[in-house]
């Protein structure tokens, strides 16, 4: 048996919500995230600034023109870095919305994984059950709408804040 503090249980599931794409257009997923006493949240939301600071140390500095190819390798590191970090602190995913293309008709349908918990094998998509997490996680963080909304909702769990409309990205 386990005893917690109200409010304080291990995980925490938010709702993300992405950015708008080109086109106009968001969803809306939820992620269930690991929960940290205050102590351990700040050295997390440390380790995160770190990488994130790195990460923008090296876009913005200029240099010669021989670095400019081993500069795109670190900041291709870098920002696996970031993913591996988010990656690190999400438990499941539930109501993620896909789309599937049907390779012979070439329509497109929607479709839905209600919970990575509850996955079943998929052979054509992320294999063994057990891959489905990381397999969605992967196909998000790689997403240019997705993957600051993971940040923003990351920062809120570790911050306790809701840092909803304030640090949302409008693009028009």
């Amino acid at each position: 048996m386990a005893i917690f503090i109200a409010l304080q249980t291990p995980t925490v599931t938010l709702p993300v919500k992405s950015n708008k794409d080109c086109a106009g257009l968001t969803a809306k997923l939820f992620a269930e995230f690991k929960r940290y006493g205050s102590d351990e949240a700040d050295e997390k939301i440390a380790a995160l600034d770190a990488i994130i600071h790195d990460e923008a140390a090296k876009i913005f500095s200029t240099d010669s023109e021989e670095i400019k190819a081993e500069k795109k390798l670190l900041q291709k590191r870098n920002s696996q870095a970031i993913r591996d970090f988010i990656k690190g602190e999400i438990v499941s995913l539930q109501k993620i919305p896909l789309l599937r293309k049907d390779d012979d008709t070439g329509k497109v349908t929607p479709f839905e994984v209600s919970d990575t918990r509850n996955a079943k094998d998929n052979t054509e998509l992320w294999g063994e059950a057990s891959n489905c997490l990381d397999f969605l996680l992967d196909m998000l963080l790689a997403s240019t709408p997705w993957s600051s909304s993971f940040i923003t909702a990351l920062y809120s769990v570790l911050t306790n804040m809701n840092l909803g409309a304030a640090a949302e990205v409008k693009n028009y």
